[in-house]
């Protein structure tokens, strides 16, 4: 099997966040927003990222704003009913729920895009 994927230029988030800093208020905006868009195309079909971080978010090198999400080999189908519990992703970005083992759904990839949006702002992981 084989999988053609769009080539991005830009690298990845975390990359980004190194070389050039906190993203302005602006910019930031623009990015939070094409990442909740995203996300909602996720959700709408019933996929739960749960590794949702920095390095998993690429952007465009010429529009640092226009971003994919990639990396879904963590993703699980949630149909709203029946709730996951597989422990899996990222420890720093990883929701509460999933660290104690309880029930979840896609809450615990907002969890994940609220970590993100702090460093998005402050150009640093808000736990060490």
């Amino acid at each position: 099997m084989n999988i053609v994927v769009e080539y991005v230029r830009g690298g990845d988030l975390f990359s980004r966040l190194e070389a050039k800093g906190a993203y302005s208020e602006y910019r930031g905006r623009l990015l939070c927003r094409s990442l909740f868009e995203g996300l909602k195309v996720c959700h709408d079909h019933g996929i739960v990222h749960r590794d949702l971080k920095l390095e998993n978010i690429l952007v465009n090198k010429e529009n640092d704003v226009d971003i994919k999400i990639c990396d879904f080999g963590c993703a699980g189908r949630f149909d709203g009913k029946n709730m996951l519990k597989e422990q899996c992703g990222t420890f720093s970005y990883m929701a509460p729920e999933i660290i104690l083992g309880l029930p979840y759904g896609f809450s615990v990839d907002m969890w994940s895009i609220g970590v993100i949006i702090y460093a998005i702002f402050s150009g640093r992981h808000p736990f060490r």
